[in-house]
């Protein structure tokens, strides 16, 4: 084996019959490690699991619309010719076509009976293929692929949904107390407030109207009347008024009753000296009133 094949996982074999296609050289290309992929994929070996049907493997490397041509595109190739052919499975198709029995060594390429693991199939690219053409042929360097153009961008799928809340991290470090406020000196507060409104006194404004009165207070004590009469009599006593001079006399009031006749023989109720006493009596009380 040249290095190359080693390279490439190249094997030597003799011609023989029922092999299909060999290079130049009589070798195939087989699957190196980590070349064998693990769902199935165009154009990549894949090694057959419980279960896996080929129609259902072309239905996963070429898609839906494709089944039937990837069908006879896996059935047709020669690096599969190894694998037992029959009709079950292929019924719809009329002919026979690739079995999925665990009769192989995985990965080798050796014929049914060999071993006991499922097949492992080459699944070309839709239009065809060997592996030596894909991948490489011995004895001459894989080709080499520029990349093409990038196609136009596809349309934005829809959003998808929001994943779960994570766990709430740990809580952090209590951070250091900062240093207190100073305290507000109330006074002096009150003593430079006082100070701006005496340099800065606010403008008087024009009086506001008369507010409403206000409802009427409890009645008061009652007056002593005696005790004021009292009180200006004594104010009249230490301060008497001063007296006017004396009006002129009034009219004579009617003459009253006749009195007793008096003790003395020579007078009379009447007449006489004593007759002058009845106006003077009138004069003192109309003073007095």
């Amino acid at each position: 084996m040249t290095r190359r094949s080693a390279q490439y996982g190249l094997q030597r074999r003799p011609m023989v019959l029922g092999y299909g296609y060999l290079g130049q050289s009589g070798e195939r290309l087989l699957p190196g490690a980590g070349q064998i992929a693990t769902v199935p994929t165009a154009g990549a070996w894949y090694q057959l699991k419980k279960g896996d049907t080929y129609w259902g493997i072309s239905k996963a490397a070429y898609g839906s619309e494709n089944v039937k041509t990837g069908l006879y595109a896996i059935n047709d190739s020669t690096w599969n010719a190894y694998i037992q052919k029959g009709k079950k499975g292929w019924e719809s198709y009329k002919i026979s076509g690739l079995q999925a029995n665990p009769d192989y060594v995985a990965g080798t390429r050796q014929p049914k009976g060999s071993g006991g693991d499922y097949p492992t199939v080459w699944i070309p690219p839709l239009e065809g293929g060997e592996p030596e053409d894909v991948i490489g042929t011995p004895g001459t360097p894989p080709p080499v692929y520029l990349p093409g153009p990038t196609g136009p961008q596809g349309p934005i799928g829809p959003p998808g949904s929001i994943g779960p809340v994570g766990p709430m991290g740990p809580k952090g470090d209590k951070g250091d107390q900062g240093p207190p406020g100073s305290s507000v000196d109330a006074e002096a507060v009150k003593k430079a407030i006082q100070d701006y409104l005496a340099a800065n006194p606010p403008a008087q404004g024009p009086m506001g109207p008369m507010g409403p009165p206000g409802p009427m207070g409890p009645a008061g004590s009652s007056i002593d009347v005696e005790a004021v009469k009292k009180a200006i009599e004594a104010y009249l006593v230490a301060n008497p008024p001063a007296q006017g001079p004396m009006g002129p006399m009034g009219p004579p009031g009617p003459m009253g009753p006749a009195g007793p006749p008096g003790a003395s023989s020579g007078t009379t109720g009447s007449g006489g000296n004593g007759m002058w006493v009845i106006p003077f009596l009138a004069l003192l009380a109309s003073l007095q009133g």
